[in-house]
């Protein structure tokens, strides 16, 4: 597991506001989705993800996701 400051998570967030600019597209089966203090967790198996331009295959990964403004706090 990759814990990361702050910083490094404000740094990332303004990068993907300023400078990602494709969609990408996420199938797969959910095996475990959690909500605490405003944190969504997801873990899913068998992901895909898709852009315009290539798939990629994944047995398990973790998505993160909160508000945006939470980070400003």
């Amino acid at each position: 597991m990759v814990c990361l400051c702050f910083s490094c998570v404000q740094s990332m967030t303004d990068a993907l506001e300023t400078q990602v600019k494709s969609k990408v597209t996420v199938k797969g089966h959910l095996h475990t989705y959690r909500f605490c203090d405003n944190v969504w967790t997801f873990i899913l198996t068998d992901a895909q993800f898709k852009n315009e331009e290539t798939t990629e295959q994944v047995g398990k990964v973790k998505i993160v996701a909160c508000d945006s403004k939470l980070l400003s706090q």
